[in-house]
């Protein structure tokens, strides 16, 4: 979730490349990638952590993930591994 200083990189979808949405989940494209292809997603309701997602808000993420990675796999190149992440806490590095 955002705060006054750093707003929520999940409400403010403007200018952002979607690369898959849901009425309950986003993917985007990174803003700063790391590696081709570099994509970020999460839930449109603000939760805290993904353990503390209702079920189907769960499911949907995955759903996600799925349809981006399909997407990602029509790529030239297309990537060579993937790295699926949740960062529960800032002792993890949840930084959102």
């Amino acid at each position: 979730m955002g705060d006054a200083t750093r707003p929520c990189v999940f409400c403010n979808l403007e200018g952002r490349e979607l690369l898959w949405e849901s009425d309950l989940v986003v993917a985007f494209a990174d803003g700063f990638p790391v590696t081709a292809g570099h994509s970020r997603g999460g839930p449109r309701q603000h939760v805290a952590t993904y353990c503390g997602a209702r079920a189907d808000l769960q499911r949907e993420i995955w759903r996600a993930v799925d349809a981006v990675k399909a997407q990602l796999d029509q790529r030239s190149p297309a990537p060579d591994g993937y790295n699926v992440g949740s960062n529960a806490g800032k002792a993890a590095g949840q930084a959102v």
